[in-house]
C-alpha cells in the first residue's frame, strides 16, 4: 500500500471539512457559514476586528456566528443586518426573535410538526 501524498490527504480533508460546514448550516437553516477570512472579505471588515466584536459580544455566538469542528463560521444573514441596523439594538434584536422563530418553525416542519 503506498502512503498518501500530503496534497491528497490536504484535499481529502478540505472535503470533510465542507462537508461538516454544510451539515452545520443545515441545522441552523443558514444558506451557508463564512469563515472568519470569508466574512471579512464580504463585509470589507478585518479578520481582527470580527474577533474583536465576538469577544465584547458585539457578535452573539449562535446568532451572528458558531464554532464547528472548533473553527468559527459566520452566518452572513445575520451579520449583514448588525451591520446595517449596528446604532440600532432595537431594530437588530427584532430581527434576531424572527430569525429565531423562523428557525423553531424550520425544526419543528422538519420533526413533522407544525409550530
Amino acid at each position: 500500500m503506498e502512503p498518501i501524498s500530503s496534497s491528497a490527504l490536504d484535499q481529502f480533508l478540505e472535503v470533510i471539512t465542507q462537508q461538516v460546514i454544510a451539515k452545520s448550516a443545515e441545522k441552523l437553516d443558514a444558506p451557508e457559514l463564512l469563515t472568519e477570512q470569508q466574512a471579512a472579505q464580504r463585509f470589507n471588515v478585518s479578520p481582527r476586528k470580527l474577533q474583536a466584536w465576538r469577544f465584547n459580544e458585539r457578535l452573539i455566538k449562535g446568532v451572528h456566528w458558531t464554532q464547528v469542528e472548533g473553527s468559527i463560521r459566520y452566518i452572513p444573514e445575520m451579520l449583514r443586518d448588525r451591520f446595517i441596523n449596528w446604532d440600532d439594538d432595537t431594530t437588530h434584536l427584532a430581527t434576531i426573535e424572527e430569525w429565531r422563530r423562523q428557525q423553531t418553525k424550520a425544526r419543528s416542519k422538519r420533526k413533522g410538526k407544525v409550530a
